[in-house]
């Protein structure tokens, strides 16, 4: 079920996918590229310290991904790609960057925009401001900790028609989503 609300129900969506841990982060990443297709998707790092991050992800990554990930897009003005996948913003506090650069991604580009966020990484006031911002908030916590690694989700549209859902999703040894 949480893929059919990973999908865009609208061209141009814009999804907050808030985070708890790598083994998360990577099975997402995978399930977003076979929703859209690789050739479609852009990375998008908010600094020097996300970009090295997410290459690094991509090194650890690259038994379960094409030998080509996509772009990696460091500037607003170079974006071209139609699905956008950004990661780094909770790294902006070593590398610095303004609130600007996230607006100005979120409510600029036509692009379809996935954006991934640490979850406790930014401050509570903040993280309430960054979700009145996405069409679509999908948080992610670790139900219990176990050897099954199972993740509780809760997920709230913000465009019409108004839906909420929650579940429930284990992370395989090869960051497969199993429901």
């Amino acid at each position: 079920m949480i893929s059919e609300y990973i999908k865009p129900s609208a061209p141009g969506e814009k999804v907050l996918v808030i985070y708890p841990k790598n083994e998360v982060l990577f099975a997402v990443f995978k399930l977003i590229t076979r929703i859209h297709g690789i050739d479609k998707i852009g990375w998008y790092a908010f600094n020097d310290v996300a970009k090295r991050r997410l290459e690094a992800v991509f090194e650890m990554f690259k038994e379960y991904a094409p030998a080509y990930p996509g772009k990696i897009y460091g500037s607003y003005d170079e974006i071209d790609s139609k699905v956008l996948i950004a990661f780094g913003y909770h790294l902006c506090i070593y590398g610095g960057c303004s609130d600007d650069m996230l607006v100005r991604l979120v409510l600029g580009k036509d692009a379809t925009l996935y954006l991934f966020l640490l979850k406790g990484s930014v401050d509570e006031i903040k993280e309430r401001g960054m979700r009145d911002l996405f069409d679509k908030v999908i948080e992610i916590e670790e139900k219990e900790y176990s050897f099954e690694k199972t993740f509780t989700y809760c997920i709230s549209e913000y465009v019409y028609p108004f839906r909420e859902y929650t579940g429930t999703f284990r992370v395989t040894s090869e960051y497969e989503l199993i429901e």
